[in-house]
């Protein structure tokens, strides 16, 4: 069975990933620039709206003026010549809000009568015999409760002659409102711009929680295509090579010595299949929440010196050997049968994937603290750093070819991890890379006696 290894990590995944990403940054955008695009719309309608007012002001200021101009006009014509009645009428008109001040040229010898403030800012002059001048405060006073929103500023002499007294342009937005409106819209401004990168980071991560997801269960389905592969040749390797040795015997062919020689590898490929079938029931117990072993006190220098004793027969069949250095009277609580079972794994992947000419496997053992310390070190094809964190997963295998050709089922080191984590100890690996052979170290908590 081919694996597809090439779709990893899964396109399709990556191609829901992307599209989410873009469509939702999109729509992000699109919302976070309406936001701010709405507040500066607002900012400008505050401004037009304040010129709007500025502009009915200025009309209503101007018709005020032009209203006294005119009355002033009708009481100039009405009572010339009669100067007591013409003064006592402009003194009257002189209670208008809109006036100030005026000046007269009565009597022959044009003498002038003046009454309230000379202030020249808007003023009315008829062929100098009358000079009315308006209130300068006036259009501040007709702002009303926009007082605070507008100002209004003048400089110079205006008779109203081209196109009124006062201006719209004379009324400009205060400072102090500016200031206001203009935090309000840096404020709306940055509120969506923070939502909007909030937001922005929650889609991120929910796009890429889905992506990962599928990236899992598309390597979660190539792993188990690669453990059904990897159990089916390991099944099918020693079932046909008991089968040959029984064919053989049962031929009639062979003699007493040569039979002596097959019966034990009968009993190692049993054996063989003895080991698959406890990886996976094992691997099926770990998998069930509230599994826990049944631990003992004992001492682990004289377990591992059993599990190496029984594992020299492995290392004659890889062509190698195994180094000792265990330290007396360490002891911890232990399953023994589950421990048994971490140290083959280890020492079976340490022959695995060392190199036919170099099958030298060194295991220790120490004391470090409140832990006992196993290491089994190799001079095998190593670890890359990118794929360490991973080998302890189920069915993980290296992705290089030396790891793929290797016998295995990707649940050894799986179990290592769950046994040493069930005796409330942990398990890592050190290699230094590629070629340059690997170290695992599983710490165990001591007891005493």
């Amino acid at each position: 069975m081919k694996l597809k290894r090439d779709r990893q990590p899964a396109r399709v995944a990556l191609i829901i990933f992307s599209t989410l990403i873009i469509f939702c940054v999109g729509q992000l955008t699109w919302w976070v620039v309406f936001h701010i695009n709405s507040g500066e719309e607002r900012r400008q309608l505050h401004l037009d709206a304040l010129q709007d007012r500025a502009e009915l002001i200025t009309l209503m200021v101007n018709r005020d003026f032009d209203r006294v101009r005119k009355t002033a006009q009708m009481i100039f014509k009405s009572h010339l010549g009669n100067e007591p009645v013409l003064i006592e009428a402009f003194n009257q008109l002189f209670s208008d809000s809109a006036l100030v001040g005026y000046q007269l040229l009565v009597g022959g010898d044009d003498q002038a009568v003046r009454a309230g403030t000379m202030d020249s800012t808007f003023y009315i002059s008829r062929s100098d015999q009358i000079v009315l001048y308006l209130n300068a405060e006036y259009p501040q006073a007709l702002l009303g409760k926009d007082n605070a929103r507008l100002d209004f500023i003048v400089s110079g002499h205006h008779d109203g002659e081209e196109s009124g007294w006062v201006k719209a342009s004379m009324f400009v937005p205060s400072e102090n409102w500016m200031a206001e409106i203009n935090d309000k819209t840096r404020r709306t401004t940055v509120m969506f711009a923070a939502e909007g990168g909030f937001f922005f980071l929650i889609i991120l991560f929910g796009a890429f929680m889905i992506y990962r997801t599928l990236y899992r269960a598309e390597e979660l389905k190539f792993r188990q295509q690669n453990f059904i592969h990897s159990v089916t040749h390991e099944l099918k390797a020693p079932l046909a090579s008991i089968r040959l040795y029984l064919e053989t015997i049962m031929a009639g062919k062979v003699d007493a010595a040569r039979m002596e020689k097959l019966y034990p590898k009968m009993i190692e490929d049993c054996d063989r299949l003895e080991g698959l079938m406890d990886n996976v029931l094992e691997a099926g117990h770990f998998g069930k929440t509230g599994y826990k072993l049944k631990l003992n006190l004992t001492d682990l220098s004289d377990d591992l010196g059993q599990y190496l004793d029984d594992l020299e027969q492995m290392a004659r069949r890889y062509g190698g050997n195994i180094a000792r250095n265990i330290e007396a009277e360490i002891i911890i609580k232990s399953d023994y049968q589950s421990l048994r079972r971490l140290i083959n794994s280890l020492v079976d992947n340490a022959f695995k994937y060392s190199l036919p000419d170099n099958r030298r496997i060194a295991v220790s053992l120490n004391k470090e603290g409140q832990y006992g310390v196993i290491r089994v070190s190799d001079k095998g094809i190593g670890i890359d750093s990118n794929e360490q964190g991973r080998v302890f997963e189920r069915f993980y295998r290296g992705s290089d070819i030396d790891s793929r050709n290797a016998k295995g089922t990707g649940l050894g080191l799986f179990l290592v991890r769950e046994i040493a984590e069930a005796h409330g100890g942990k398990v890592k690996v050190m290699s230094a890379g590629k070629g340059q052979g690997s170290e695992f170290i599983v710490s165990l908590p001591l007891e005493q006696l």
